[in-house]
């Protein structure tokens, strides 16, 4: 029997940094068309994407792509995406969606025609700056570093959101990639 005509993403993570590549693979089988969307992710909506969703109603449209494909029967067949170039050189968080069809012909006549037949998508960040954090009743505690370097990431814009999407806390990190916050009452 044949093999589900079916596009996925395979990379284990979703955080990309130039300094490894900003390739993202995807295998593709028997499929005769891909076509690839990347979403920018606004800003003001990263605190629903720590929720778990990937609506792409919260972003902007960046790039499409639509790529014909020569792919052997029933074999599982690896390519490649540059989501640096898609990005056209942004960075932040994006949602890369995927849908191939199959070729069909319902008319019986020359024109191609194409069916929808699988999808996939997954939520990436195209950044080069590590964070570790620590929220606690009375605070937070921020250290960014370069993903290139290891180095402090002195000056970087800090923004902490509620789970009610208000900004409750916000600055840049000191020379040693360090920001703080105390509070004196419960985050909202």
């Amino acid at each position: 029997p044949d093999l589900y005509p079916s596009i996925r993403f395979v990379e284990p993570g979703n955080y990309l940094t130039p300094v490894y590549g900003t390739k993202i693979a995807m295998e593709l089988t028997n499929l005769d068309r891909v076509s690839v969307t990347l979403h920018r992710q606004y800003d003001n909506n990263l605190p629903f994407m720590s929720l778990g969703s990937s609506n792409t109603n919260l972003a902007r449209s960046l790039n499409y792509e639509s790529i014909d494909l020569t792919l052997d029967k029933n074999v599982k067949t690896r390519r490649s995406l540059d989501l640096a170039e898609m990005a056209k050189g942004q960075k932040g968080v994006f949602v890369i969606s995927g849908t191939g069809y199959k070729k069909v012909n319902y008319y019986n006549d020359d024109e191609d025609y194409y069916s929808y037949a699988s999808s996939d998508s997954r939520v990436v960040v195209l950044s080069d700056i590590g964070i570790t954090s620590r929220i606690y009743p009375a605070g937070a505690t921020l250290f960014a570093t370069s993903l290139s370097t290891g180095k402090p990431l002195p000056g970087a814009a800090v923004r902490i959101y509620s789970s009610s999407n208000q900004v409750v806390a916000e600055g840049k990190t000191d020379r040693n990639g360090l920001f703080e916050e105390s509070r004196s009452e419960d985050w909202d």
